[in-house]
This record gives C-alpha cells, sequence and structure tokens, in this order.
C-alpha cells in the first residue's frame, strides 16, 4: 500500500485555476515532474485537485490524445468548447471528454462568486473511434457507479457513495482518493484511516466507512 497526502504536495496552477497535481506519467509528460507525485496508474496519467478562484476560468485550449473526466464535488462548472458547449454540471455529477481520435477544445468556468473545487483524471484512450464526445454522469447517492472505462478500456473509474458502516471488498490494482468523509481501509495485513484527501495506491483494498464517504476509484482490469 503506497500513500499520498495532498497536504505534502506544493501548489501549482494557471490562469484562474489552482492544483495539487498527485499523479503524472513519467513516460507521458516532457516536463519534470515533482518527485512526491504518483507516477501513471495504467492508462490513468493525470490527476489533480483543483479549485477556481470565485468567476475564474481556465481560457479556452486544447487537447489531443487524452480522455478527460472531472468530478464536481460541490458548487457548479459552466462548460465551454468544441463539445458539449454550455453544460452545466452540477454538484456530484461527472464530465466526461472523450477524445475520439480527434481532440476537443474547451474552457471550464467557474459561474459563481465562490471557490469551485474539482477533481480531474486523465486516461489514454483505448478506442479513438466516432469522433470526440461529451457527457456527463450522474452517480447513484448510495453505491458505486462507473464513470468511464469498463473490462474492453482494461480500467474503470468509479464514484463510490457509500453511508456509514458500509464495507467493500475492492480487488485487483487500485487507486483510490478518499473525496470526503472518514473511515478505514486495509491491504496486505495493513490498515490506514481514511480522511480527506489522501490518494492510495493497493493491490486489493477492503474498505469501511465510519461516516458517509465519497472515494473516486480507479481499477486496473
Amino acid at each position: 500500500m503506497h500513500i499520498l497526502d495532498e497536504n505534502t504536495v506544493a501548489i501549482s496552477g494557471f490562469a484562474s485555476i489552482r492544483e495539487r497535481v498527485l499523479l503524472q506519467d513519467r513516460g507521458f509528460f516532457r516536463h519534470a515532474v515533482p518527485d512526491e507525485c504518483f507516477d501513471g496508474f495504467g492508462s490513468c496519467v493525470y490527476f489533480a485537485n483543483a479549485w477556481f478562484s470565485p468567476g475564474g476560468s481556465t481560457g479556452l485550449h486544447h487537447h489531443q490524445g487524452v480522455d478527460i473526466v472531472s468530478l464536481i464535488p460541490r458548487g457548479q462548472l459552466l462548460h465551454q468548447g468544441t463539445i458539449g458547449a454550455g453544460a452545466l454540471v452540477n454538484a456530484g455529477n461527472v464530465q466526461v471528454q472523450y477524445d475520439g481520435g480527434q481532440g476537443f477544445s474547451h474552457n471550464e468556468i467557474n459561474p459563481t462568486d465562490a471557490v469551485q473545487p474539482l477533481l480531474q483524471l486523465w486516461f489514454k484512450p483505448s478506442d479513438v473511434s466516432g469522433g470526440a464526445r461529451y457527457e456527463v454522469v450522474q452517480p447513484a447517492a448510495a453505491g458505486i457507479t462507473c464513470v468511464y472505462g469498463g473490462p474492453a478500456a482494461g480500467v474503470q473509474a468509479d464514484v463510490l457513495n457509500w453511508p456509514q458502516g458500509g464495507q467493500l471488498w475492492v480487488p485487483g490494482r487500485v487507486l483510490c482518493y478518499v473525496v470526503s468523509g472518514n473511515g478505514q481501509a486495509g491491504s496486505a495485513g495493513h490498515r490506514i484511516a481514511l480522511q480527506r484527501g489522501l490518494l492510495i495506491k493497493a493491490d486489493s483494498l477492503q474498505l469501511h466507512s465510519d461516516s458517509a464517504l465519497q472515494l473516486l476509484l480507479v481499477r486496473q482490469l
């Protein structure tokens, strides 16, 4: 079990967004990756906990060769770009932008006068056919919701909303980020307390929620 506390990661960012980058694939990125970052996890090449200043935006920019998954923990995000323009993504929902072999340009905007959080992952696409596309996924209020990938992709991203006292066994290689709540995680005889901002990489996990718990899971299939 490998553990990264986001509070130990330096704050960086661009435009009106600040972020703590927790995972960067050293073979994918050309620039030097900070030592504290986890390396890539299968096809997941980037993961960051970010936040927008009030009324801030990323500015329109282009991506090629990645699918981008964004979880909105609270507040709202206004999306503009070449796919899905005008979508308003509400708290708890997940925005997914698929490369589709052609890439896409986007501008993510905080339409409020409060700081807006955003969790974002990048994946190398397993399927680049059919052109770029956009969707918003609403995870179940209780349980596990697949928001990206599946067996054919060899990777799957899930949002877990778990009530107090819930237990779950997650087999196989897993990346687990604690969005909110508290609990316990065990792997290979080791056990740790879960708290917001922890990123865990393990060969299977046993999870227990001490309070209502929201996790972002990436599993290699």
